[in-house]
């Protein structure tokens, strides 16, 4: 899912031109989810459905209604507490071990653009890292973030 941004809105691309009859976009954004911890994980579940009415994008050099469509997904995230499993490294501060992943099909469902990717929406994103905290006073984080190709 990525909103429409400032620039989206408001193209700063020498030779570009911005439509003269744009609609308002609409978005329909619906979401589920289960979130739930035990003394040694942390999990998130969710699934995701949002619909666009008259999406606004650029096609060439023109900025203007793209048409419709959908995203639609579903991310999982979990943190291993790896200090509640062992008692040498708790004395240390802790250690967790943090793993997501967001799985999206973004599709255009009518307009120029029909049956294409949307922009900016990769099938999946991938994080994963280790997390150090020490009492409420520091809290360091080495994460890796892997995107899979995508349409801009």
């Amino acid at each position: 899912y990525k909103p429409i941004t400032y620039q989206d809105a408001l193209p700063l691309i020498n030779g570009a031109t911005v439509s003269e009859d744009i609609d308002p976009s609409k978005i329909y954004n619906y979401e589920i989810g289960y979130r739930g911890q035990t003394d040694k994980l942390n999990w998130d579940v969710s699934a995701f459905f949002i619909r666009y009415e008259n999406k606004f994008g650029q096609v060439g050099t023109n900025f203007q209604n793209t048409g419709a469509g959908t995203n639609k997904g579903i991310d999982l995230a979990t943190e291993l507490k790896l200090s509640q499993m062992s008692d040498s490294l708790k004395k240390y501060g802790n250690f967790n071990l943090y793993g997501n992943i967001s799985l999206l099909e973004a599709k255009y469902t009518r307009g120029s653009l029909k049956d294409n990717q949307a922009q900016y929406a990769p099938e999946t994103i991938t994080r994963a890292g280790l997390i150090y905290s020490k009492e409420n006073k520091l809290k360091v984080a080495l994460m890796g973030v892997m995107v899979a190709g995508h349409y801009g």
